[in-house]
């Protein structure tokens, strides 16, 4: 069976900045607006477990932009 440091799970190393502003980029334009509690939710939940405080905050302040942007361009039902 192979061990922690075979399979790489044991690597401290975070994850890159650009990993953290791809995902943000994908929740602000991808077709989860359309559900917006769910994007806000995980926008909220990514931004906890960031370890870069600056790109976290850059996420949370553009996914709620686009959230405005698509709510005000929704004509009233």
């Amino acid at each position: 069976m192979p061990s922690e440091k075979e399979i790489g799970l044991s690597d401290p190393r975070p994850m890159k900045p650009r990993y953290w502003m791809a995902y943000f980029d994908a929740l602000a334009t991808g077709p989860l607006l359309a559900k917006p509690h769910t994007a806000r939710r995980r926008a909220g939940e990514m931004a906890r477990i960031c370890p870069y405080p600056d790109v976290a905050s850059a996420g949370l302040a553009k996914v709620r932009t686009a959230l405005k942007m698509r709510g005000s361009a929704t004509p009233p039902s």
